[in-house]
């Protein structure tokens, strides 16, 4: 099983990585959407942590 990296939403535009990276893109879509299928600071298979603050307030 090949190691994965996962990233979470920390607002609308960054994300934060299980190795630390904080990214920050230009528009408010995912990793996944930007292309991304490995995190460039480790260079593990990026995957996307579920979204569960857009749940909060609801």
């Amino acid at each position: 099983m090949a190691e994965k990296c996962e990233w979470s939403r920390e607002s609308d535009d960054i994300w934060r990585s299980d190795c630390g990276l904080l990214w920050e893109f230009g528009n408010e879509d995912t990793p996944k959407a930007n292309n991304m299928n490995y995190c460039p600071q480790c260079g593990k298979s990026l995957e996307e942590a579920p979204e569960y603050w857009e749940d909060e307030g609801e």
